[in-house]
């Protein structure tokens, strides 16, 4: 459960996923964990980072950085991120002092230093060959905020690692991610999963349904109810010859939808 920014969780949306995926048939192999129980596994990945001196700490506000951007003339598409100027990093990285633990009082953000020309390349299973320059494309990432929250890329990195998850299976609007992701896991020693990122379902302006256009959710109140939006699921997701008989069951649907999303693919 990615729980890491307590202040924005709503009280009891973990417990509504866990009733909405058992509806749909879908069961877990292992004890369900929250990220806010694992804060000391970043922490430690953090502090491996560390030993390899390639985090500094940061000072810089959005608007900071912002102004810095402006300054230089380059402009922020809107809903993409703003790439790092690199303000708070050191001259000459290697010869910082980073070889002290990093201090969770500190009110600084702690980011990961790049080497010069990062450029990743990994393989989607959907989309083909990939590839990012992380300098020109982020610069610099926060791993741990001003506040002490851990981000959501080392979060996801060190969790992988440690449940032993070999494909990964989330939304295309995740994409742009998986660099980051790929050179973290690099750095800290682990094993690269494969990736698949899924077409999206988009409104009637291109935007992706979610909560901020005020999509309506899925109804898995009864049976029925979540066999339609499962079917809805299959259609959008191209999976062809699923069938269609009013009596059949959940389980009975998901498993013709499972063979058939393995010829899809």
């Amino acid at each position: 459960m990615e729980d890491l920014d307590g202040p924005r969780c709503v009280a009891g949306a973990d417990q509504e996923i866990m009733r909405q995926l058992l509806a749909c048939g879908l069961v877990w192999d292992e004890d369900v964990t929250w990220q806010s129980q694992r804060q000391e596994g970043y922490q430690k990945a953090l502090e491996g980072l560390n030993k390899l001196k390639c985090l500094y700490s940061c000072t810089c506000s959005r608007q900071t950085i912002a102004s810095a951007l402006e300054a230089q003339g380059i402009e922020t598409p809107r809903n993409q991120e703003m790439i790092y100027p690199e303000t708070c990093r050191p001259a000459q990285i290697k010869i910082n002092n980073l070889s002290e633990r990093v201090d969770h009082s500190k009110k600084v953000a702690w980011r990961l230093a790049l080497p010069k020309n990062c450029i990743i390349e990994f393989e989607d299973r959907r989309l083909g060959p990939q590839e990012e320059n992380l300098n020109q494309a982020v610069g610099d990432f926060v791993l741990r905020r001003n506040d002490g929250l851990f981000t959501y890329q080392l979060a996801v990195v060190v969790d992988d690692a440690v449940q032993g998850i070999t494909h990964i299976v989330r939304g295309e609007d995740l994409l742009s991610n998986t660099a980051r992701q790929v050179h973290l896991r690099y750095l800290l020693g682990y094993q690269h999963p494969q990736y698949l990122h899924l077409p999206l379902v988009l409104d009637e302006h291109g935007e992706k349904l979610s909560k901020q256009t005020l999509a309506t959710q899925i109804n898995t109140q009864d049976p029925k109810s979540t066999l339609t939006e499962m079917q809805r699921a299959g259609k959008h997701l191209g999976l062809k010859n699923l069938p269609n008989r009013k009596d059949i069951s959940i389980p009975e649907w998901l498993l013709a939808a499972t063979q058939a999303w393995k010829i899809a693919i």
